[in-house]
């Protein structure tokens, strides 16, 4: 009789103990305990707090361990343990992102069913306690929007079988080659399912009641948005090189084009003219595309000049040479403190150097909240020091 109830009792930590994560890319962590919240019915001793978007336990390797190409056909597989049910969501972000709920919600390129296609497992890992010795795996497409660099592949389960919570595991990716575009149309497949979205069982045990055939919430009104690499805190891939130039620097932008200036270091923020007269104040405020955000940019021939295109003033500088002095609009006037050296770094974004003092627009202590003010500094390549230009 012992023997039969440490028997179940092993079989117990062995279910709660697997669960499933990602095994191809190989992820982040060796963790095979399923990266979630809370424990299953009766077993309050596992508990588990994980709530993703990555995993927080197990031992981290942050090492590259896919490289793929825009546009390429690849294939990911997952662990099964013994359940059914539910979708993956697929997301693609930046590492500095990789624990940002909004920005792995933002960028979500596709959702797989669960149960997809089931192939013999290849090792202990991705067998985990499943009974049959059996994985899934399934084909996507990576997205064509994501400039060469290191990336944060999600994996996200949610909406399985049971009392399950979601599950999350990711892997460091790097992307290299192939076509550059600018958006890129989710896909999905129709599931069965007890929840539609990632968040509604966020702790475990739930229960939602059965598995029901559907699509995810995101897909409810039709196909959704295209997304690009502005979603989620992510820059766009840089403007092609155009006509520009001139003796003020300004490589690759259109004279005379009007551009969104998002700050790098937060990119959801950019520039803006805090009013419509002259000395109103320049900041940063979340981007919206209106009149007040959106700068012509001339080649003046010594200089370009940055007007605002809801009051038409100037982006000037007030006359000092000291750090920390801060910009305002005001009237074109052809003056010094009026002209700007775009300068194009190697990351495609630029700097804007002031003819006046040689310092840069800076966004004050790096700050990220709406009104922060826009002063000169000296250089220091930091992130708030580079703005990437959207065309509009």
């Amino acid at each position: 009789m012992w023997t039969a109830i440490v028997m179940v009792a092993m079989v117990a930590v062995m279910e709660v103990s697997s669960h499933s994560y990602l095994t191809n890319p190989r992820p982040r962590s060796d963790f095979s305990g399923g990266c979630r919240v809370g424990h299953p019915t009766n077993l309050e001793q596992f508990t588990f707090n994980c709530p993703g978007p990555c995993e927080n336990m197990g031992a981290i390797d942050n090492s590259v361990t896919a490289t793929w190409q825009r546009g390429q056909t690849v294939e990911v597989r997952w662990s099964k343990n013994n359940h059914r049910g539910g979708f993956v969501r697929w997301t693609i972000v930046r590492k500095e992102d990789m624990m940002n709920r909004q920005s792995h919600a933002d960028l979500a390129f596709a959702y797989s069913c669960w149960d997809s296609q089931q192939v013999g497992c290849q090792n202990d890992f991705e067998c985990g306690t499943d009974q049959q010795k059996v994985a899934f795996k399934e084909f996507i497409r990576v997205p064509p929007i994501y400039p060469d660099g290191e990336y944060i592949l999600g994996w996200a389960w949610f909406g399985g079988d049971g009392d399950l919570a979601d599950y999350h595991s990711c892997a460091n990716i790097r992307i290299q080659g192939g076509p550059l575009e600018n958006a890129y149309t989710p896909v999905t497949a129709r599931c069965d399912s007890k929840t539609d979205t990632v968040g509604d069982c966020a702790v475990e045990p739930c229960y939602r009641g059965g598995l029901v055939n559907r699509l995810p919430k995101k897909f409810a009104g039709g196909n959704p948005p295209a997304i690009s690499f502005g979603a989620g805190g992510n820059p766009p891939p840089p403007p092609p090189p155009n006509n520009g130039g001139g003796g003020g620097g300004g490589a690759g932008l259109e004279n005379g084009g009007v551009y969104l200036l998002h700050t790098q270091h937060a990119y959801d923020s950019c520039v803006d003219a805090g009013g419509d007269g002259d000395g109103s104040p320049v900041q940063i405020w979340g981007c919206y595309g209106g009149a007040n955000q959106r700068w012509k940019l001339e080649d003046r021939g010594s200089g370009w000049s940055l007007t605002e295109q809801k009051g038409f003033k100037a982006l000037d500088i007030y006359q000092t040479y000291d750090n920390g002095a801060m910009t305002q609009t005001w009237g074109w006037s052809g003056a010094a403190n009026q002209l700007w050296y775009p300068e194009r770094q190697g990351d495609g974004s630029y700097a804007f150097k002031s003819k006046f003092s040689g310092k840069y627009l800076d966004v004050a202590g790096m700050s990220r909240d709406n009104g922060a003010r826009i002063q000169q500094w000296d250089f220091s390549g930091a992130g708030n020091q580079k703005f990437v230009l959207q065309r509009v």
